[in-house]
């Protein structure tokens, strides 16, 4: 019995590969900089967006859902969850277009 209490202690993490690799030259301190401010932006432009519009983006851009997928958790057909899809990058566009006043930036990577 104290051998299976003090079993529950113990947590077991697994060996993660990348503590060994050695950084990309690519992910310089300017570059995440700028994806940490590009992020930012993302956000700030999401929060104005309204909540049936913002699940949806979330679901595909940040759980990285397919349309088959985000119809099944949305409880909708796969045409109603693309029209969704599509209203919900519309309505952020016009919010960062208000915002920002341009078109370039992290709003390309929604096409």
């Amino acid at each position: 019995m104290d051998a299976a209490r003090a079993s529950r202690g113990w947590r077991w993490l697994p060996f993660d590969e990348t503590l060994n690799a050695t950084p990309d030259p690519a992910d310089s301190p300017v570059r995440t900089a700028e994806r940490h401010s590009e992020q930012d932006v993302v956000q700030q432009v999401l929060m104005q967006v309204p909540v049936q519009h913002r699940d949806i983006l979330v679901l595909r851009y940040y759980q990285d859902l397919s349309v088959e997928e985000i119809s099944e958790v949305l409880g909708c057909s796969i045409s109603a969850a693309k029209v969704r899809l599509h209203r919900a990058r519309q309505h952020f566009k016009e919010k960062y277009v208000a915002t920002f006043g341009n078109e370039a930036g992290p709003i390309e990577s929604l096409s």
